[in-house]
Parts: structure tokens; C-alpha cells; sequence
């Protein structure tokens, strides 16, 4: 066993990567504070890890693929691509510490502790589709948040739709935390309406979407039929009658 995935018994068991994961996102919460979505997806994650959910991981590799896809539109849209930005290291390092097989032992796969572990007594390929579906929803809110809800602001644009589709998601990501396949259902709901409000987008010739934030079309469009292709079948199988 390395030494970054040891534990310390002085420490409750934790080892050296979580400590470094909590002090990482910790320090990102302090450094966020004032732009209210990142600090409050920072210190939810904070919180996760602090309470060792087992649903922490894939809710925050969700979120760190969120910010890099997000980071990384913006910086193509503005023709700078500034590589020094804390906005783009600081996820693409936590991505890092988040892919290990210890830490999904330790969290995704762990037994019930202060929080159950619903998601250890599901099938499998119903626990592995959970835990993509999260990935998606945490790209598809970080994509909402910069993309659709302020953007609305700056063109004076109402913004009930997006903040009602952000509701949604961080819904059907508590609804698949505990294991309900309702979470589907609700993903699908906001997946399909976002792809209905802008997919047509990508067939018009106009140079700029309002409401939304330049560069962001094409990768809120992808993040939601990513979200669609994943949930719904289990919406199908949801409302098809059962055989007898």
C-alpha cells in the first residue's frame, strides 16, 4: 500500500490523501468566498468528505469536471487561456486525489457509518449508473450556474428557468444519493429541458444565445444529453408495466 493511501490511527483512520483533499478544498472554499455558487459547491464538498458521506467522491468529481469544462469554455470564448488560473489547477488537481481505488473503497464502496450506504446493496450496473449520472449532474449544474443563471443577469434576462433547472439538479443528485430511482426521473426532467430551451441554438446562425454565455452552447447541450442518455431508460422501465 503507498504511503498517501496509509492510515493514521492517530488521526480516526483517515490517510494522508484525504487530509490533503480536505485541506485542498478547504483552502478552496476560503478562497471562493464572495462568489457564492463556487464557495457553496466548495464547502458542500467539504462537508461530504467531513462526514465521510459515501456519495462524497463521485458528487465531487462531478463538480471537479463541472469547473474544468466550465473554466475551460470560458477561456476559449475570451481567446485567453490563462493555465496559472487557480479556477482550472485547483479541480484538475482534486481529480487526481479523487481517482483512487483506496478512496472509492473508502467512500463509494464502504460500509454503512454515519450515513447509510445505500448504494452497497444495489445491483451493480445500478450503482455504477448512479454514480455516472452524478458525474454528469455536477457537470451540468457547473455548466448552469456561469453559463445560463449569470448570464441571464448580464442580459437582463429573467432568471427563473436556470435557477429552477439548478434546484432540479441538486434534487435528483439528493434523490440519487439515497438510492431512489426517482433521481432519474428528475435528471432526465431537467436534462430534457435544457436540451429543449437550447439545442435549437445550435442550429441557428446567430453569433451570440441570450441568456447565455458565449462558448457555453455546445457544452451545456452535451452535458445534458449526457445526463438524458443515462437516465432514461430507467425512466422507461419506471413506467412500463410489469409482467405478471
Amino acid at each position: 500500500m503507498r504511503i498517501i493511501d496509509s492510515p493514521i490511527p492517530q488521526l480516526a483512520g483517515k490517510t494522508p490523501r484525504e487530509l490533503v483533499l480536505l485541506a485542498v478544498v478547504s483552502a478552496a472554499t476560503y478562497l471562493c468566498y464572495g462568489h457564492w455558487p463556487e464557495f457553496v459547491t466548495a464547502l458542500g464538498v467539504t462537508l461530504l468528505f467531513a462526514l465521510r458521506v459515501p456519495q462524497a467522491r463521485p458528487i465531487a468529481v462531478g463538480f471537479c469536471l463541472g469547473w474544468l469544462v466550465s473554466i475551460t469554455a470560458m477561456m476559449r470564448a475570451d481567446g485567453v487561456w490563462d493555465l496559472e488560473n487557480p479556477r482550472l489547477l485547483v479541480p484538475a488537481f482534486l481529480l487526481l486525489l479523487l481517482s483512487s481505488r483506496d478512496l472509492f473503497e473508502r467512500f463509494d464502496a464502504a460500509p454503512a457509518r454515519l450515513v447509510p450506504n445505500v448504494w452497497r446493496d444495489l445491483p451493480s450496473k445500478h450503482w455504477r449508473m448512479m454514480r455516472w449520472c452524478a458525474y454528469g449532474l455536477g457537470v451540468l449544474a457547473s455548466l448552469v450556474v456561469p453559463g445560463w443563471l449569470w448570464a441571464s443577469s448580464w442580459w437582463h434576462v429573467s432568471t427563473t428557468q436556470p435557477t429552477w433547472v439548478l434546484v432540479g439538479i441538486i434534487a435528483a443528485l439528493a434523490l440519487l444519493v439515497i438510492g431512489s430511482a426517482l433521481g432519474f426521473v428528475l435528471a432526465a426532467s431537467v436534462a430534457g429541458y435544457t436540451l429543449f430551451k437550447f439545442a435549437p441554438e445550435l442550429l441557428s446562425d446567430a453569433a451570440f444565445t441570450p441568456g447565455l454565455r458565449p462558448g457555453m452552447l455546445v457544452p451545456l447541450c452535451a452535458a445534458a444529453l449526457f445526463v438524458l442518455v443515462l437516465a432514461a431508460p430507467y425512466c422507461v422501465r419506471l413506467v412500463r408495466p410489469r409482467k405478471d
